[in-house]
């Protein structure tokens, strides 16, 4: 019941400007990609989101079906750019499709978000709450550049400069151009018009500018809604310490009523959170895992050839995969931690001397709780944390060692 609410909710909410500052970006990318809760079920939303998949697929066909047809006749990168593209396709398949399942729940989410931007607490809850929204904005600012400046380099940077530097005849270019966005030139049909070329060049520069969108749209709404969850159990437990100011018993059970209210509602969205993400989180850390392996095989092949432009566009990639793995496990850490916390910080910095029994009972019962520990995982099997990310690391270091020495002994 509290589902189906909090998606009426929604369709009825005016937001406050310090709301929309915080999540006015995920709303725009979201109604795009047509996973937005409000009127996500109108034909509209529907058509746009069925547009949108099957463009993926599409693309995901394409791809796979020249790679086994006519193989790798590009460079070791070119290669290395269409497992990306392709796991990406798939990756944001994947995420439509669980967002559009999970709307329930990620309006109940967004629901208590909304709520919290509305309602804050005091001027403290204010600064940590706008200092987080102002991190994550900035972050997703900075991404939407880099994905901007990326994008125009692959559809129009890189052709002019081909263009350029071949012959300038106007006929000869119109005959044999036949440069594409994210697969190698070799791949595009020679016999085919200009006029035809343009069309599907056109049509995979739309393919990567959605597959772009779609990966960038949930990774900075996923990391952005983390981490407002992480500020609120920050608020909580700062809040929570406020008790020691309290001397009379009664005001100090209510106290302790309301504290409990909000942990709960915290751990049902901490919970849905998990439950929408770990499927998405198992797939995007398989195919970061995969993209930094394949790109290890190119650089140790390529290094001996001191081709530096091949060399630089490998460790590039490397370090933007280990990036977003590091940013995984860095948000799960933080919000698995927090969470954990709370029976720490009751046995600390609470002064039990001063309460009254049924106060005492009603915190022991929130410490038995916490034995349960909260995790963000991928998919149940890899919690994400500081220490998965250094066992991934040292099983990928150990991939490479005995890589370079295969590769050194043929």
């Amino acid at each position: 019941m509290e589902l189906h609410k909090a998606s009426a909710y929604l369709e009825h909410k005016k937001w406050s400007s310090d709301t929309n500052y915080a999540l006015g970006l995920y709303r725009f990318f979201y109604k795009i990609l047509g996973i937005w809760p409000i009127n996500y079920d109108s034909l509209k939303t529907r058509f746009r989101v069925l547009i949108i998949v099957l463009i993926m697929i599409s693309e995901i066909w394409s791809f796979t079906y020249k790679l086994i047809i006519m193989g790798n006749c590009g460079s070791i990168l070119d290669i290395v750019d269409i497992v990306n593209v392709t796991s990406c396709c798939f990756l944001a398949i994947l995420m439509i499709i669980v967002h559009r399942m999970e709307m329930k729940k990620i309006s109940f989410i967004l629901k208590s978000v909304i709520n919290d931007w509305e309602n804050m607490m005091n001027k403290k809850s204010c600064v940590i709450m706008k200092k987080i929204a102002y991190y994550t904005k900035t972050a997703f600012v900075i991404q939407i550049v880099s994905y901007c400046l990326v994008l125009i380099q692959h559809i129009f940077i890189e052709p002019l400069i081909i263009m350029w530097n071949s012959d300038k005849d106007y006929n000869e270019i119109k005959q044999n151009f036949r440069v594409m966005p994210t697969e190698p030139a070799c791949w595009a049909p020679k016999n085919e018009s200009f006029n035809f070329y343009i069309i599907y060049y056109i049509y995979q520069s739309i393919q990567l500018i959605l597959v772009a969108t779609v990966v960038l749209s949930y990774f900075n709404f996923f990391c952005g809604i983390a981490m407002h969850l992480y500020g609120q159990y920050m608020i909580l437990f700062n809040h929570l310490k406020s008790i020691n100011n309290i001397n009379n018993k009664s005001k100090q059970r209510k106290f302790i009523y309301k504290f409990l209210k909000r942990h709960n509602h915290l751990l049902k969205v901490s919970k849905y959170f998990e439950e929408i993400y770990n499927l998405i989180i198992f797939v995007d850390v398989g195919n970061m895992i995969l993209i930094i392996c394949i790109s290890g095989i190119g650089l140790l092949i390529t290094v001996k050839q001191n081709d530096t432009y091949v060399v630089s566009g490998f460790i590039i990639k490397t370090l933007i995969m280990l990036t977003r793995l590091f940013i995984y496990c860095f948000i799960g850490e933080k919000l698995s931690g927090i969470i954990n916390s709370i029976d720490i910080i009751i046995y600390n910095d609470i002064n039990w001397h001063e309460l009254d029994t049924s106060s005492i009972k009603m915190l022991i019962f929130v410490m038995m709780r916490s034995l349960y520990r909260y995790e963000l995982t991928a998919y149940h099997i890899v919690p994400l944390n500081y220490e998965s990310f250094i066992k991934i690391i040292k099983l990928i270091g150990s991939y490479f060692s005995v890589l370079r020495l295969t590769l050194t002994n043929v």
